[in-house]
C-alpha cells in the first residue's frame, strides 16, 4: 500500500531566512495533517539548520531505507538554490551546495 512521507529540510543559510526552521515545523505539521498533506505521521521529522549536503544526503538514504517506489516522498525545502553552469543546486551554509540532480540520483538508484 502506497504511502505519502514527508521530507522536510530547513538549510542553515544564515540570518536572512531567519523563520526557516518554523516554517519547516508550519510545514511539517500541514504535510503530516490527515485531512491536508495525508503523510504518514512517523515522517523523519524535519531536519532543521541542515549546514552541508553531507548531513542531507545522510538523512535522505535513511529515509529512502523505509521507502519503496509504490510511495509518494515530498520533499519541502526551506532554504536558497541557485543555477550554476546551467544545473540547479540547493545551498546549504555558506559553501556548501549539492546539484538537485544529485537527489534524483538517488531516487532512482532505490
Amino acid at each position: 500500500m502506497a504511502r505519502r512521507i514527508a521530507f522536510v529540510v530547513n538549510a542553515s543559510t544564515g540570518a536572512e531566512l531567519s523563520g526557516g526552521s518554523q516554517d519547516a515545523a508550519r510545514m511539517f505539521t500541514l504535510l503530516t495533517r490527515s485531512d491536508l498533506g495525508g503523510c504518514e505521521p512517523t515522517s523523519p521529522p524535519p531536519l532543521h539548520r541542515c549546514e552541508d549536503r553531507t548531513t542531507f544526503t545522510e538523512a535522505l538514504v535513511g529515509c529512502l531505507k523505509g521507502w519503496s517506489r509504490e510511495d509518494q516522498l515530498i520533499l519541502y525545502y526551506s532554504g536558497h538554490g541557485a543555477v550554476i553552469n546551467g544545473k540547479y543546486v540547493l545551498r546549504f551554509g555558506e559553501d556548501s551546495m549539492l546539484p538537485f540532480e544529485n537527489v534524483m540520483a538517488d531516487l532512482r538508484a532505490v
